[in-house]
């Protein structure tokens, strides 16, 4: 099978965004999920970085931003798992609407802002988990792919990696969700720039990887 065939074997089993607002439970949080936001219970890219969250080590991180927080829900288990302080943001109106309301429907003192990653965003924090859009390059002018932050002008890793030094603690780390392909891979060159990192959980396929790197200097 060539690239092209399996992208498009991809685009023909990739979950969509619900056509109407739906509640879904996940992991023990009722959730509103509405049109152009991506159901966490979807797909693998969500469930694998709500695994990882849920067993990553929290010792000494008082605060943590969800940066692309769509429904909201790594905002509330990082809550749930003891961080003081959590904050969230997205770029889009109707995820910040609708991750406030998940917020507040599940009693959670959280609240969304909207900002295109780190443009509106103050502080500095110990962590910061960013479910960037995996998908490639080739896709990203489709329908199911331009309510993300992909740019056509820049490895949105990149871009966040640049932005996230200016926001993170002295000690601060990132979790970002990334995919690669045999032509395609977001960590590769001068991506990651001097910084440590680990692959924490992944899942490889015929002509893909995903997965969910850490990475702090």
């Amino acid at each position: 099978m060539n690239l092209e065939d399996y992208l498009g074997k991809i685009d023909s089993v990739a979950p969509k965004t619900t056509d109407q607002a739906a509640i879904v439970q996940t992991n023990g949080f009722s959730l509103t999920v509405e049109p152009g936001i991506w159901n966490p219970n979807k797909g693998k890219s969500s469930p694998m970085f709500i695994k990882t969250l849920e067993e990553y080590p929290l010792n000494g991180i008082t605060s943590a931003l969800d940066l692309g927080a769509g429904s909201g829900i790594l905002a509330l288990i990082l809550s749930r798992r003891g961080v003081q302080r959590v904050s969230a943001a997205d770029k889009f109106p109707d995820s910040v609407r609708v991750a406030n309301e998940n917020f507040n429907g599940n009693n959670i003192n959280i609240v969304a802002i909207e900002s295109d990653l780190f443009s509106r965003v103050e502080g500095e924090f110990d962590l910061v988990v960013f479910n960037s859009p995996a998908t490639h390059p080739l896709r990203r002018k489709m329908a199911e792919v331009m309510p993300t932050l992909w740019s056509p002008e820049e490895n949105i890793i990149q871009r966040f990696l640049r932005e996230w030094r200016n926001h993170k603690a002295p000690n601060g780390h990132a979790l970002i969700m990334y995919s690669k392909f045999p032509d395609f891979d977001p960590l590769a060159g001068d991506t990651l720039n001097g910084l440590h990192s680990r692959v924490i959980n992944k899942q490889a396929g015929e002509m893909s990887e995903s997965g969910v790197i850490e990475v702090w200097e």
